[in-house]
């Protein structure tokens, strides 16, 4: 897992902004943004501290950030996500979520940042395990293709 402080600075024009690797980000602050599919149909989104969003894999978005805030993002790496899925061959894919809500992803979340701000004493175990902690309640709740994520059902 990539974990690490991005701080946008306001910019005039918006930019067209993709993630390689699916993203759980959490801000640390309050803050807001522009953001659409096209450039033409960007709306502002206000966040407060605490609040998550979801981004998948190869997203692609236009964003401009309105004023400077914080957020922690976690990317995930595609072991992870297909590990989480019972090694289901194939890539997993997760759904975008804006305003999640989930205290055990939070906490989680809050853990990583706890580590990233006492500058990783604990290791790689510790990202690696709540990494896969993350990935698996991810697969669990926001899976966006059946045949490729999730658990076997006894049907399977």
């Amino acid at each position: 897992m990539r974990v690490e402080l991005s701080v946008p600075e306001f910019v005039r024009e918006p930019r067209m902004w993709v993630k390689h690797q699916a993203v759980l980000a959490m801000a640390l602050r309050p803050g807001s943004f522009e953001l659409g599919l096209r450039r033409s149909e960007m709306i502002r989104l206000t966040y407060d501290a605490g609040e998550m969003s979801l981004v998948p894999r190869y997203f692609e978005k236009w964003f401009r950030p309105i004023c400077t805030f914080g957020i922690c993002p976690s990317a995930f790496r595609d072991a992870a996500l297909t590990a989480a899925a019972d090694g289901t061959s194939g890539e997993v894919e997760l759904r975008r979520a804006d305003n999640l809500v989930d205290a055990r992803l939070r906490a989680l979340v809050e853990a990583v940042n706890a580590e990233r701000i006492a500058g990783f004493p604990s290791g790689r175990l510790f990202l690696d395990s709540v990494e896969q902690a993350l990935a698996v309640a991810l697969v669990n709740g926001l899976c966006s293709a059946a045949p490729f994520c999730g658990r076997p059902t006894e049907a399977d």
